[in-house]
């Protein structure tokens, strides 16, 4: 039996390993080492792109669909689902061990658009097609909010992300409840924290207005405020899932 940090993690703690941003062959390993789930992000494909046993297969997938599809948008958004599809098929087996607990696989809409809460809705239904281990992943944001709202009473599967500040975080959570309450579902819903664009941020508005703050300090700022975001949550009942 595996017995590795990630496996005896899994059995010692609630805490769960996600891989992001893999290759198939970093995802086939991520499951061995004991990754549960995988998430990816916008640039998914260009990061694969520059991958010498990914580049081929990539770039196949978008010489078909430029041949299928007219519309520069519509094309970059199938070519990432075709991309994605490929990983999906590969946590599947997990997710049909737990269904709606693990082998989920996120898909994020186009950033150029995050601020059409109604195009938030249409990308998210269209990836939802792919398989029944897609989980969509929406910024906390005041169209995604919105658009979060439709689709919880729809049942889909949720990553809130883009949470920077704990106010996010809790808005998402509350939103949560007060939906999946008027509706009667439950789909599986994560709330992220994202700690080292903060810390870069934090960074840079210090840098820029010379405000003198110890390196070891500022590196740990997106940290401090996650443990805070995990204590605040952990206490809603029921508590939700915290992706870092």
């Amino acid at each position: 039996m595996n017995q590795g940090y990630f496996h005896r993690l899994a059995n010692q703690s609630l805490t769960r390993f996600w891989i992001n941003n893999p290759t198939i062959e970093e995802a086939q390993k991520a499951i061995e080492s004991g990754a549960i789930s995988c998430t990816t992000n916008p640039t998914y494909t260009a990061k694969l792109l520059k991958q010498a046993s990914e580049n081929p297969q990539v770039m196949d997938i978008i010489d078909r669909v430029i041949r299928e599809t007219k519309d520069n948008s519509q094309a970059a958004a199938e070519v990432q689902r075709q991309v994605i599809k490929r990983l999906l098929d590969v946590f599947r087996v997990l997710y049909k061990e737990k269904p709606g607990s693990q082998g989920f696989v996120s898909i994020q809409g186009d950033p150029y658009a995050e601020d059409d809460y109604e195009n938030i809705i249409v990308e998210a239904l269209a990836d939802m097609k792919l398989g029944d281990n897609v989980i969509a992943k929406i910024p906390v944001t005041k169209a995604g909010l919105k658009a979060m709202e439709y689709l919880i009473g729809e049942n889909v599967p949720i990553i809130a992300t883009e949470v920077m500040g704990i106010s996010q975080a809790v808005c998402a959570c509350e939103l949560y409840e007060r939906v999946s309450h008027k509706k009667g579902v439950e789909p599986a819903f994560y709330v992220t924290h994202i700690t080292g664009i903060f810390d870069e941020y934090l960074a840079k508005v210090a840098q820029e207005k010379q405000i003198e703050v110890a390196k070891d300090i500022l590196w740990q700022a997106g940290t401090i405020v996650a443990r805070k975001q995990y204590r605040i949550l952990k206490e809603r009942a029921p508590p939700p899932n915290i992706v870092t």
